[in-house]
């Protein structure tokens, strides 16, 4: 058995030889407190008289303190008095009783009594080293959740980040589509409180400039009406105002808030400078559309396969039609009905172009070639100006200064004339003087007189017409003569075209006050105008009626005929027909009446004469 030396102290005996190990040995109390103060003990036997002595009680209790696994085997001789016995174990905790040292039975009670107390001991570090590993598991427990619930925490405020992300995700697309759409600055505000206001409770959005923006600011914070967070705005690094984000003052805006509409500020700023562009963009388109509406000729833009791109106004009330249905035509088919490019065409150069419809007219075209980035072919824009009347008001105007050349002309052969028609008269007249009545050349010399009479007016006609308007002085005068003189001066020329000529003049004089050549040439020049209009008329019989008319307050003359010549408004001589009318008062009317019949009606106040 092995050695359990030093775990047993037996009190009351100096030795124990007799046991088969080697316990410590005290013979007084005394000497067992000092041992019990220095070692420590898993088994203690004591005889029941020590172990009643005070001694031993208040040394026992201390050592029992330090050691409490230690066990106590008490001596109790058979004679021993129970009260004392009774009294022992009402002190201490006997684990065993021997009657002496001697007994066989003492060395098994300390080794039972050493068992127990190892059992103990064992029991105490195993409970001791269990609470130690229940400690450290509710330690690692506690720890780990601890660690469980940060990890909770943190995935919950994953969670809610990742979500708040995908929202202010869904948000940030949702508002930048809302802006890019919108076409105002209402429309931003609208589109961005629709878009913003349940993910981020919000009341109101508004806009303004500076300095505006402040005023806003100054009033919110005065009255604290919302809770507000002011974004600037930007356009070139310049500060130009700032974006309101309102919503409940029990709300304040959180810096992940704030982060978010900052950077829905930027693409708000964006977008304002996109607005502002657009405008310019728009104002220039309008002011060149309106530039390009305002000029008075024709002008289109197309590509070298003479398809239009564009065109003003002019162009669309010439062909009389829309833009939409004349874009991609081509342009010599929407202008002129033609089937295949004008000819002389020559695109990105100046050239006249001679077309049928309408009836003989020309155009002068300027066409220059566009220098276009946006357009993948050739360009050009082309002007057609309509050089008919102007071609035919230069010819009227050298007709005219032929007209002009044969009236300085004619007045020198009416003045050459003059005189030898003069004296062929006095000579016919002294004749036809001498002849009676009856006889047989009377007739013929009376004829002849008729006849140089009949030259003579005609050579005093032309004078009149020809002569200077400057001269010719105001005097009473009959319409009917005026209108007479004019026919006579174109007599002439309606006979050898074969028009007829209708007058329906009133029997009464028609008194008026003017200048008989001025008038006389006003009223020439209509009839002329019908004229060239019937020559025109080829093929076709031609007519002209005048009529004079005596009306309560004025007198009216009308001049009609079938032909179908120019537009009489844009004649020269009517131009200066219808000055000569208005010097005298009066107004001159161009009517087009039901085709082929046209009208010019001269209307002349009437005049008042005394009773």
């Amino acid at each position: 058995m092995p050695s359990l030396k030093s775990s047993t102290l037996i009190i009351g005996t100096s030795s124990a030889p007799h046991l088969s190990f080697g316990p410590d040995c005290a013979l007084t109390v005394k000497e067992a407190a000092k041992n019990f103060q220095s070692d420590s003990y898993d088994v203690v036997a004591v005889p029941l008289l020590s172990a009643l002595s005070e001694d031993f009680k208040k040394s026992y209790q201390s050592f029992k303190a330090k050691n409490q696994f230690s066990q106590l085997v008490l001596v109790a001789p058979m004679h021993s008095d129970p009260k004392d016995l009774k009294s022992a174990l009402n002190v201490f905790s006997v684990f065993r009783i021997s009657e002496d040292f001697v007994d066989p039975q003492f060395e098994s009670h300390l080794m039972e009594a050493l068992e127990q107390a190892q059992t103990i001991k064992q029991d105490s570090q195993l409970e001791l080293l269990v609470k130690d590993q229940n400690d450290k598991l509710k330690s690692l427990y506690q720890d780990l959740e601890v660690r469980v619930d940060k990890r909770q925490k943190f995935l919950l405020e994953a969670r809610r980040k990742n979500y708040m992300a995908q929202s202010r995700w869904e948000s940030t697309r949702e508002a930048m589509m809302a802006i890019h759409q919108a076409l105002s600055l209402g429309e931003i505000e609208n589109h961005l409180l629709d878009v913003l206001q349940t993910s981020l409770e919000l009341q109101s959005l508004r806009i303004f400039f500076k300095p505006q923006d402040e005023y806003f600011a100054n009033q919110n914070q005065t009255h604290n009406s919302f809770a507000a967070f002011q974004a600037s705005l930007f356009r070139d690094q310049e500060n130009i105002g700032s974006l309101f984000f309102l919503r409940a003052t029990d709300k304040p805006f959180q810096k992940e808030e704030t982060d978010f509409l900052l950077r829905i500020s930027e693409a708000v700023s964006l977008a304002l400078d996109r607005l502002s562009k657009l405008d310019q963009s728009e104002m220039l388109k309008e002011q060149w559309q309106a530039t390009f509406n305002a000029i008075s000729d024709p002008v289109s833009i197309i590509n070298d396969k003479y398809e239009i791109i564009q065109t003003n106004q002019a162009y669309l009330e010439k062909t009389g039609l829309t833009q939409d249905k004349i874009t991609g035509s081509k342009c010599y088919q929407v202008l002129f009905g033609r089937d295949n490019p004008c000819n002389h065409c020559n695109l990105g150069s100046n050239f006249r172009i001679e077309v049928q419809k309408p009836r003989g007219s020309s155009f002068d075209v300027y066409s220059h070639q566009m220098r276009a980035d946006h357009f993948d072919q050739k360009t050009f824009v082309n002007l057609y100006h309509d050089m008919t009347e102007q071609l035919k008001m230069e010819r009227k105007i050298l007709e005219s200064a032929k007209l002009a050349e044969l009236g300085t002309i004619g007045s020198s052969i009416a003045h050459e004339l003059n005189n030898p028609l003069g004296g062929v008269l006095s000579f016919v007249q002294l004749i036809k003087m001498d002849l009676k009545k009856d006889d047989p050349i009377y007739e013929d010399i009376a004829s002849m007189e008729e006849g140089v009479n009949r030259c003579k007016e005609i050579i005093q006609n032309l004078l009149g017409f020809t002569r200077d308007p400057s001269v010719d002085e105001e005097v009473d005068l009959d319409l009917k003569d005026v209108i007479g003189r004019a026919l006579k001066i174109v007599e002439l020329q309606t006979k050898s075209r074969g028009i007829e000529v209708k007058t329906f003049l009133p029997k009464e004089s028609v008194p008026f006050r003017g200048h008989l050549n001025l008038l006389s040439q006003a009223i020439r020049n209509l009839v002329q105008t019908s004229i060239d209009a019937l020559i025109e008329n080829k093929g076709s019989h031609g007519v002209i009626e005048i009529r004079l008319e005596i009306k309560q307050s004025d007198y009216q003359i009308q001049i009609l005929d079938n032909g179908l010549g120019s537009d009489l408004s844009t004649n020269l001589s009517l131009s200066v027909a219808g000055q000569i009318i208005h010097d005298h008062g009066g107004n001159l009317e161009l009517l087009a009446q039901a085709k082929p019949l046209r009208l010019a009606k001269i209307s002349l106040p009437r005049p008042v004469f005394p009773n």
